[in-house]
């Protein structure tokens, strides 16, 4: 209950509309479906034929560019498209598990296909899809195409500027629309859609699906036996298949006419594989089949449906009349052509419902290609960051040595100007505080004199210089600078050498108030001790 709950919120978010791709060897058939949602489904199919002149089998270039016209011209850019892998293409099988829980499925199917296929799993894209349970066993379709092949199909479709959501087979898009148009029918029936190079069959019972094949007798098959027995170009047996009607009765066939022996040559072996594919069914399913849908443009064959309902016993139902009636309930009429295209378009609506399959698997698959374009944006990001990171290293690598360049310079330029200033420091460890530590000392030196001012300083000693008489013995013990005032300690000779002393002093214009005191004799003969003090006048 919980699953088909979940199955219709999916689907109510999913989009509207879908495209369906049809890739024919001659013709490229395309159907836009737009699920309804209270009124009919909208259906507009196209094609656009890519055979010209006697060319058989158009190149990937050709294909590649009529999708572009076509998609342009229809404004189908944008629209998820869902194409289909030829069923010949690719090794498919159906089997039969002992488990019906889908996880434990989907474990076992590589192991059991392994062995079942030409290449190893790592060679191939697999999927696979189940198509009935019962009594505790699954029967499973599984099919496998080559990776090569896979990766040559996505970029024809890259090249038309076609990125796939989903990449089904061609013979599950005919079990497909017989979901969409045909679920009504209860008989068991054969969906067989004739193209160019190959016929695809699909068997339904019980409306499930049963069997699936392709074999390669179709259109193009009869245009070569045409141009074998007549002798004609590509393009005339072409023209004259066209042309051609098969006889209400088997011995209407002339064996005199090249066109009738052609027309014959092709439905013998044609017929055969589709009663054969028939009769298998019937006795391993122990069900007859009764009716045959024939689809495709190959199927226009005037006088087939009535030609196979006598070799097969079956009814035929005959897209002739352009259309299916059971299809017009579900949206605007359309032809049997389109069947396959429309089985794709429709495949998104009906998941959940049967079968379905998707071979964009592994690193092809579009969630695969986000995370590789996502870890490739990150990738970028990453070198993108790293480049910024180089560059502001670099950035502050040259800025950083540029400034130790110039603290360098400055660290010697400071060292020379040290050494220069103080040269009785012989080691240099910091300039800055050792030039510090040297002014310091030299003010403590300065303040025995009792003045702060080395140049004033300076100018007091000059003037005594000047002015003390140089034919007088003099020895200064102690001289004292206290703001104007002087005070000098001294030895002389003599009593009289003081006199003088004192009145060279007096004598100066800037020394005033110089007085003598405390004048004895010293220690040794001969040595006067005396005291003089003055005030220097303010200039």
């Amino acid at each position: 209950m919980l699953a088909r709950f979940t199955q219709k919120i999916a689907q109510t978010f999913r989009p509207r509309s879908y495209v369906g791709l049809d890739i024919g060897n001659t013709t490229v058939r395309i159907t836009r479906f737009r699920r309804g949602l209270t009124g009919p489904d909208e259906i507009v199919s196209l094609h656009q034929k890519l055979v010209v002149g006697d060319t058989v089998g158009p190149s990937s270039d050709a294909v590649a560019q009529q999708l572009r016209v076509l998609f342009q011209e229809h404004a189908l850019h944008g629209v998820p498209v869902v194409v289909a892998m030829p069923t010949h293409w690719l090794f498919s099988r159906i089997l039969t598990v002992p488990f019906t829980d889908p996880k434990k499925v989907a474990q076992v199917i590589p192991y059991e296909t392994e062995e079942l296929i030409p290449l190893g799993l790592d060679e191939v894209v697999l999927d696979h899809t189940i198509i009935d349970t019962r009594e505790g066993e699954s029967t499973v379709l599984v099919a496998a195409v080559p990776r090569d092949r896979m990766a040559r199909h996505l970029e024809l479709l890259a090249e038309a500027g076609v990125d796939p959501v989903l990449i089904d087979l061609d013979s599950l898009s005919l079990f497909h629309f017989y979901q969409y148009a045909l679920m009504e029918s209860a008989q068991d029936i054969v969906l067989l859609d004739i193209g160019a190079s190959t016929s695809t069959m699909c068997l339904v019972s019980g409306g499930k699906l049963r069997a699936i094949r392709s074999f390669m007798i179709a259109g193009e098959a009869l245009t070569r036996n045409l141009a074998a027995h007549l002798g004609w170009t590509h393009a005339a047996a072409e023209s004259e298949k066209q042309n051609l009607v098969i006889p209400a009765h088997d011995d209407g066939f002339d064996a005199n006419d090249p066109a009738s022996k052609a027309l014959q040559d092709f439905l013998d072996p044609f017929t055969t594989e589709i009663r054969n594919t028939i009769q298998a069914h019937e006795s391993a399913a122990g069900r007859t089949i009764t009716q045959l849908y024939l689809c495709g443009g190959g199927a226009r064959l005037r006088g087939l449906s009535d030609y196979l309902a006598r070799q097969l016993k079956v009814q035929v139902v005959d897209p002739m009349d352009g259309r299916f009636a059971a299809a017009q309930k579900k949206g605007d009429p359309w032809d049997g052509d389109y069947a396959s295209s429309l089985g794709l378009a429709a495949t998104p609506a009906l998941w959940g419902h049967g079968a379905s399959m998707n071979l964009r698997q592994g690193p092809f698959s579009i969630p695969h290609r986000e995370r590789s374009a996502k870890q490739k944006r990150w990738i970028r990001l990453a070198i993108g960051v790293a480049v910024l990171s180089l560059i502001g290293f670099a950035n502050f690598y040259v800025d950083y040595s540029i400034k130790e360049t110039r603290l360098q310079t400055l660290k010697d330029t400071l060292q020379q100007d040290f050494r220069t200033s103080f040269p009785e420091i012989t080691t240099v460890v910091d300039p800055v505080q050792q030039g510090r530590m040297a002014l310091d000392q030299a003010k403590q030196r300065l303040m025995v004199f009792g003045h702060n001012d080395p140049a004033a300083i300076l100018l007091i000693l000059a003037e005594l210089t000047e002015h003390l008489p140089a034919d007088r013995t003099l020895e200064v013990n102690e001289l004292t600078v206290e703001g104007a005032k002087i005070k000098i300690e001294a030895l002389t000779d003599s009593f009289e050498s003081v006199d003088a002393i004192r009145a060279a002093l007096t004598n100066s214009e800037r020394l005033t108030e110089v007085v003598v005191s405390d004048a004895r004799m010293g220690a040794n003969p001969g040595e006067v001790k005396f005291r003089v003090t003055s005030v220097v006048a303010a200039e």
